[in-house]
């Protein structure tokens, strides 16, 4: 019959765990998000966005077209960890978030697994999906090459007005290089786009290696700020020493860390010179200005 603990058999011995204490150690093991902030935690552009195409909580774009409006309406806010999207136009407002080539590649034909938790309120018609898409440039999804769909999930939206666990498994192709995450609404999926009133709620964004959708656990806040910060970061300037002539002012701007690439920089204000002599403030760049 063998040792006390061991299986002979058929047989399981006394001291073994049962079937459900085993579940439910399992169930608390985790993989590793290989998605940076998919809780929404670090906003460093702000928390609030309207009729924007650009990034918006770090990491995040926010994809807002509408072929019948330039603007591209639409609005996305953060709040509590959760993002949430509302007031949609006739075309497609969903979030994406690309992972670099050195990462992607090291995904290339393993099975992946793609999570998120979403609800939808106020809604009487339309989609939301969760999708993996990619191509073979190198750190870029608007490149020469045509974007290569991988898997894609759709829920109706009328099935999800509490948070419900949406997911997809699939085998990443071999030839990516650039790979991305999207989720929202667009009006080629299911049932097209929801009521412009519709809010759509997105919760605990998780790509992880492995065929199961394994639980959320948040990275500890500073983690999540040093790996967003590699890619955005916002630097105070403000001096009271300054070297300047009349053609250039001359400011030392300290990088609080290595960023993946050599980075650009915008004022997100407007940037005044104060002269301490007079206290008279001069305009010098206008926000969105380059240094």
């Amino acid at each position: 019959s063998g040792e006390e603990g061991e299986v002979s058999g058929n047989i399981i011995a006394k001291n073994s765990l049962p079937l459900d204490r085993i579940k439910d150690i399992t169930s608390q093991l985790y993989n590793p998000n290989i998605l940076i902030n998919g809780n929404f935690s670090i906003n460093q552009r702000g928390t609030e966005f309207t009729n924007v195409k650009d990034y918006t909580s770090d990491r995040w774009y926010f994809a807002s077209f509408d072929v019948n409006d330039s603007s591209g309406k639409g609005k996305i806010s953060f709040i509590n960890n959760q993002c949430i999207i509302t007031n949609f136009n006739n075309t497609q407002n969903y979030i994406i978030q690309p992972i670099e080539t050195k990462t992607a590649q090291q995904l290339c034909g393993k099975y992946v697994t793609l999570s998120a938790y979403i609800k939808v309120e106020n809604a009487t018609k339309g989609s939301v999906f969760i999708q993996l898409v990619g191509d073979n440039n190198v750190d870029s999804m608007w490149g020469e090459n045509e974007v290569k769909i991988i898997k894609t999930e759709i829920y109706d939206c009328l099935n999800i007005n509490e948070y419900t666990l949406c997911k997809l498994t699939t085998i990443i192709p071999e030839d990516i290089k650039t790979l991305c995450v999207t989720t929202g609404s667009h009006i080629d999926y299911g049932k097209g786009m929801p009521d412009n009133t519709a809010k759509v709620y997105i919760k605990n964004v998780k790509l992880e290696l492995g065929s199961v959708a394994t639980p959320f656990v948040p990275r500890l806040y500073c983690e999540e700020l040093d790996l967003c910060q590699r890619y955005y970061c916002r630097v105070k300037i403000s001096q009271n020493l300054i070297t300047s002539n009349d053609k250039q002012i001359l400011v030392n701007l300290k990088i609080p860390k290595n960023m993946r690439i050599n980075p650009t920089a915008v004022f997100d204000t407007d940037a005044y010179f104060h002269n301490l002599s007079d206290g008279n403030a001069i305009l010098i760049k206008h926000k969105g200005d380059s240094p």
